[in-house]
């Protein structure tokens, strides 16, 4: 089996597994039980490529929140960054090297302000 048709059924195997717009955890264990009990020729490949998209549309699916301490979120501030950014959850987590302010991560897209990366830009201009 060639590439292009791996791709192909990774594709197929991606575009089943999401429900209104989401992944859905159900199909996935559904599609992933089948292809095993299967073991179609080039598995290996199949599910590295399915793994991909579907950590790549996971990532859309969620904000990632880096503070020094955990804060917590006004209601209708968790509000806005679901409705601006389309993601269903907003992941708060702690990082003890950012020493102040905030990195939120959005699938590809980071936003990065903190002090490290303030004095970065000081230095670099």
């Amino acid at each position: 089996m060639n590439k292009k048709n791996i791709n192909n059924i990774a594709k197929t195997l991606f575009k089943k597994s999401i429900t209104d717009g989401l992944v859905d955890e159900n199909k996935v264990r559904v599609i992933l039980k089948e292809l095993t009990s299967i073991r179609p020729v080039g598995l290996t490949t199949i599910l590295k490529t399915y793994k991909r998209l579907l950590l790549e549309k996971l990532s859309f699916e969620e904000v990632i929140l880096e503070t020094n301490d955990r804060i917590t979120l006004q209601k209708n501030y968790v509000d806005e960054i679901k409705k601006k950014t389309g993601a269903v959850r907003i992941n708060n987590q702690t990082n003890q090297q950012i020493v102040f302010g905030a990195k939120i991560t959005h699938g590809d897209w980071i936003y990065d302000d903190t002090l490290e990366s303030k004095l970065d830009q000081i230095v670099k201009a």
